[in-house]
């Protein structure tokens, strides 16, 4: 343990970090530091104690800034340009860890947006209308791996924000004015009540919504939410989405017997699916 004692001696020694690492304790990732203290003795500190440290010996080589830890000839901000270049913006934790990176990437001739993600299971690229990449990065993967996947998929990547220029859907983004609410809300709740007498549909609940990334959902108690920006929709779309998710009151999955129940209802859901998907953008702005 580190106590009074060992803390005085870093105050009173200068001392040159020798490496860095990481170790497993109690669910969490705690940074140690091995040091050299000016006297030839060696040890082991953890990190907090190394970064409340204030480094006041050789200003930084490249801009005459205080490096901020014993060891490192230069800046963070300098060792952050070297690494990623000048026109990247780094968003750091009170631990000096990267939480966001935001710069352009050469290969796909657009701003990349790499963000740490605490949910991420692996490094997903997220790309919406509007030139918007976005790379969420695991919490145990390094922002550089990130950054080359990125790169490795720049067809992937152009081929999409090519498509978005180049559509002549119609973009959702918009949420209704205040006094426009009531009446919108109405009519949707109408034609969902109408349409799933019409029909032999029975739902619990119905939740009306802004929401950016999906048009619907249906849970396993029968609870359905729809988006309210559904109103922006042809009425043949929107009648679509409501029995979308209605049949899933009966069928929870998506294979053919929904398909198939489904269309007896639309009369060609599959393509009705495809003018959703191709014929409206929805995100947010």
């Amino acid at each position: 343990m580190w106590g009074e004692a060992e803390v005085n001696r870093l105050e009173q020694q200068s001392y040159e970090v020798l490496s860095r690492f990481r170790v497993r304790e109690n669910g969490h990732d705690v940074h140690y530091y091995e040091v050299k203290f000016e006297d030839g003795t060696t040890d082991i500190m953890p990190g907090f104690f190394a970064n409340a440290i204030r480094d006041e010996d050789e200003p930084c080589i490249q801009c005459g800034n205080k490096p901020r830890k014993r060891g490192r000839k230069i800046c963070q901000n300098c060792m952050d340009i070297e690494i990623w270049g000048e026109n990247a913006f780094i968003e750091r934790d009170e631990e000096n860890e990267i939480k966001s990176i935001r710069g352009y990437i050469d290969k796909i001739g657009e701003e990349v947006f790499l963000e740490r993600s605490c949910r991420a299971k692996r490094i997903v690229i997220t790309i919406r209308p509007m030139a918007k990449v976005r790379v969420a990065v695991p919490k145990d993967e390094k922002f550089s791996v990130a950054c080359r996947f990125a790169m490795e998929n720049h067809s992937y990547i152009t081929n999409y924000l090519k498509y978005y220029r180049e559509s002549k859907a119609k973009h959702i983004y918009k949420k209704p004015e205040e006094k426009e609410l009531p009446s919108i809300n109405r009519r949707i709740r109408e034609r969902v009540s109408h349409l799933a007498k019409l029909h032999g549909f029975q739902y619990n609940k119905l939740t009306l919504k802004s929401m950016y990334t999906r048009w619907g959902s249906c849970s396993k108690k029968n609870n359905i939410s729809l988006n309210i920006l559904m109103y922006q929709l042809s009425e043949e779309i929107q009648d679509y989405l409501i029995l979308h998710e209605l049949m899933h009151t009966k069928i929870r999955n998506h294979g053919n017997d929904y398909w198939q129940a489904l269309d007896k209802i639309t009369g060609g859901s599959r393509k009705l699916d495809k003018k959703l998907k191709y014929d409206y953008l929805l995100y947010k702005e």
